[in-house]
């Protein structure tokens, strides 16, 4: 998700707004709408769609999907790779109810490559899933942001076929009243701008 942006963008705020407590946590798509909703997150990074109408939502960044692979897979080799390749393959990611957006984009990209993906592990986390791609235990379609976390054992590839792009949002309660988090949108929709 924005793997090299967020944290950039965490960064960057912290030093702007040296009185700000900054509480991050690590939540599923379906958590963080809940955890919004409940008032105790203020703002949340994910992976649309989201299901109430609560919410307004700011694009941070989009990106294209990549291949994670275990380094000793034959595929490893080759500088991209189609999802046709990956037909014989297990393919690692995480419950559909725990990201519907990513799982859909995925699914329907095999699909449209006329490929049934052999889903075998699932994890709640993209970190846990490249922990299993590296143990070998499948290979993985990730945000290629994720490429920029290296991993011994780990290869990232691009993939051959036209993707879907992936979009990461900055969500928030309709009518949240909250001066840290107007400065933290704001600061997003600059560096939107500049990119």
């Amino acid at each position: 998700m924005a793997h090299g942006l967020v944290p950039m963008l965490v960064r960057d705020f912290s030093r702007a707004n040296p009185e700000v407590e900054i509480r991050l946590s690590e939540l599923t798509t379906s958590q963080q709408e809940k955890a919004l909703l409940a008032r105790t997150l203020d703002l949340a990074f994910c992976y649309p769609p989201l299901e109430g109408a609560e919410f307004s939502t700011q694009t941070v960044c989009t990106e294209g999907m990549a291949i994670a692979l275990p380094d000793s897979h034959a595929l490893a080799r080759k500088p991209k790779i189609k999802l046709t390749e990956l037909k014989r393959e297990v393919v690692l990611t995480f419950p559909r109810q725990l990201s519907p957006g990513f799982y859909d984009l995925m699914i329907a990209a095999f699909s449209r490559a006329s490929v049934s993906p052999r889903i075998a592990e699932e994890a709640t986390q993209l970190q846990t899933i490249i922990a299993l791609v590296c143990a070998g235990l499948g290979v993985a379609v990730v945000p290629e942001s994720m490429a920029g976390l290296t991993r011994d054992g780990v290869e990232y590839r691009p993939i051959a076929d036209e993707m879907p792009v992936v979009r990461t949002l900055l969500v928030w309660r309709n009518g949240a009243n909250h001066p840290a988090a107007d400065r933290f949108l704001a600061m997003v929709r600059k560096a939107r701008r500049r990119s």
